[in-house]
């Protein structure tokens, strides 16, 4: 499916039982998605506060330590049936997985970059492929080395110079194609980047228009210096930083690509950090989703983040959250 500008809904698939399936996602379906800590239970209550029905869910796979933990999906074996991500994502067909999936496991060598690069990991990202298609999630949104020029993170780091960077790209384009590589593949391939951490030129780490589906921008509400700045102001500077919502909105729309919005949430107060219950930063993200071809978007929602302040306790933000978020396609209920 890749190289693929998504400008119309993308064909009914077929269901385990032959009939039609339509998809939740297109270049502008703008459909709501949420990570909800693994938990059904806690995605369900959100789902029943805000009135919103949700058909995919954000996990992030554990890849550690080892090569044979990266190839795996952790969620294959919940500790718990309030986990069972998967069998939620079966028990309606068309429903989808969108997978963090880190670059590497974290005992690779300081140069697995150029080792990617030059293709020594593919035959790791075909069984990869191979294991999800055998979940039947061959058709999941692989959010691939997700934030790596935040750099905090050793299993998606960019890197600090230029050959890193590029090398890190051509690695990320070689799981890419091996991963498609694999009969029943279907994925989508998600590139996101982090709103403000080490702004790096967007063209010097982009993979190719060839291997990238969907530019992703992972955009909370935080990063913002200057406690004196009205909450207009403060969205704008949010908005316009580099590497921030309209300046990877540009990118994508110059590669005819369609936007994705993986990770947004209110932060709490602090120095350089978010404006607790802020309406201007919901309703701003809301406006953005409005104007550009978004073709889904996720609320992050983890109560044991302490440094987050959750919709259910910032009634001005949910309010606008509820009236003004869309609500993208329905799938038919069975």
């Amino acid at each position: 499916m890749a190289a693929l500008y998504l400008a119309a809904l993308l064909p009914a698939r077929a269901s385990a039982q032959g009939a039609a399936v339509p998809d939740i996602f297109s270049a502008n379906s703008k459909t709501p998605c949420i990570y909800a800590a693994t938990s059904i239970p806690l995605m369900r209550s959100f789902s029943q506060l805000t009135g919103k029905r949700y058909d995919c869910v954000l996990v992030y796979n554990n890849a550690k330590p080892t090569w044979q933990w990266w190839e795996q999906l952790w969620v294959d074996h919940p500790p718990h049936p309030g986990m069972d991500v998967i069998g939620w994502v079966h028990s309606v067909p068309g429903r989808r997985l969108i997978i963090s999936q880190p670059m590497v496991p974290d005992d690779v060598p300081s140069n697995w970059r150029q080792l990617g690069a030059e293709g020594k990991y593919d035959g790791y990202a075909k069984q990869f492929a191979k294991n999800l298609v055998s979940l039947g999630l061959g058709s999941s949104v692989i959010r691939l080395g997700w934030e790596a020029n935040a750099n905090d993170s050793p299993e998606t780091a960019v890197g600090n110079n230029l050959g890193q960077w590029q090398a890190w790209a051509r690695y990320w384009a070689n799981i890419v194609r091996s991963m498609r590589s694999v009969a029943g593949a279907d994925f989508i391939f998600d590139w996101t980047v982090n709103e403000y951490k080490f702004p790096i030129p967007l063209a010097d780490w982009y993979p190719g228009n060839d291997v990238v589906d969907v530019v992703g921008i992972d955009a909370y509400d935080a990063g913002i210096e200057g406690s004196a700045l009205t909450p207009r102001e403060r969205w704008r500077q949010l908005a316009s930083q580099p590497d921030g919502l309209d300046a990877v909105a540009a990118f994508a729309a110059a590669h005819k690509k369609p936007l994705s919005l993986p990770e947004w949430g209110l932060v709490a107060r602090g120095p350089g950090q978010g404006a607790g219950d802020d309406p201007t930063y919901v309703a701003g993200l809301a406006h953005w989703i409005a104007t550009h071809d978004v073709m889904y978007e996720a609320y992050f929602y983890e109560p044991g983040d302490a440094g987050l302040v959750f919709l259910p306790q910032a009634p001005a933000s949910l309010r606008i959250y509820e009236h003004d978020f869309p609500n993208g396609p329905k799938l038919p209920r069975p």
